[in-house]
């Protein structure tokens, strides 16, 4: 999503997910929050890793969002592809639907990758 980030005029300012667990620190993900930052990308399950959010990172990072007014834009196209445990979506939290835009993908759900459709 770099490219696109920067097509619009935003700053990528990436949270880096450490190995071997590749999840996020939350102290982190606050400390990078600055009063021009606008929205958060969230990447879960993640693509290249695999690593799924927990319910408890997901209800974090929801918090800062609410705390800070930001919009959050998910991906979520691996969100059929979790072979441990469950995938949460964002948008189910408290206060988060209306501030959430979900992106996912019927090519991936569908085994159709390749296929393009408009």
């Amino acid at each position: 999503y770099a490219a696109c980030i920067a097509m619009a005029g935003g700053v990528r300012v990436p949270l880096t997910l450490r190995a071997p667990s590749f999840r996020p620190d939350l102290d982190e993900l606050r400390a990078l929050i600055t009063p021009r930052t606008r929205l958060l990308l969230l990447n879960s399950p993640h693509n290249p890793t695999g690593a799924v959010l927990t319910p408890e990172e997901l209800n974090g990072i929801a918090a800062l969002a609410v705390e800070h007014d930001l919009l959050v834009v998910t991906d979520e196209v691996y969100e059929h592809l979790v072979f441990e445990g469950s995938h949460h979506p964002i948008a189910a939290l408290p206060g988060m639907r209306e501030r959430t835009v979900s992106i996912s993908s019927a090519g991936k759900t569908f085994s159709y990758t390749g296929w393009k459709i408009g």
